[in-house]
């Protein structure tokens, strides 16, 4: 079962629903390591109150 290793709360969308996050990614992150991403926000229409984008998977290069 998936579980987070970093959350991040607090980070602001448009009205569209778009978020752009420009940062360079750390140092020591090896080649090849899987990063898992996934959005989660309020949304007073949602079942129990909140939503979730897709899943977003990639490789480091």
């Amino acid at each position: 079962m998936p579980f987070p290793d970093i959350l991040v709360i607090g980070l602001p969308i448009d009205a569209a629903g778009t978020q752009v996050i420009d940062e360079t990614w750390p140092t020591g992150v090896p080649s090849g390591a899987q990063v898992f991403l996934q959005y989660w926000f309020a949304d007073p229409g949602a079942v129990h109150g909140f939503a979730a984008s897709n899943g977003l998977s990639g490789t480091t290069p």
